[in-house]
């Protein structure tokens, strides 16, 4: 499992998350479990459409949009307002 890809803002746009998610791709492919695997999880934010087009590229597609609340319930209600 990959989490989260964070990368600098002084790095950015020079291929580095791109660049960590083939490398980790392919060192999944090289494990003895890949061959029982049928598919691989990844998430990122619906915003964030510079990722969403390196997934694609790479053949990733969606097929769930994951909602999640992030802080707590009372500080999402506040910013609906």
């Amino acid at each position: 499992m990959q989490d989260d890809t964070l990368v600098d803002r002084s790095c950015r746009h020079a291929g580095v998350a791109r660049t960590l998610k083939v490398v980790n791709l392919e060192h999944l492919q090289s494990l003895p479990q890949a061959s029982a695997t049928q598919w691989v999880q990844t998430y990122c934010a619906e915003t964030n459409t510079a990722i969403l087009a390196r997934k694609a590229a790479l053949g990733f597609r969606c097929v769930h949009v994951m909602t999640a609340l992030e802080g707590p319930p009372e500080a999402a209600a506040l910013r609906r307002t």
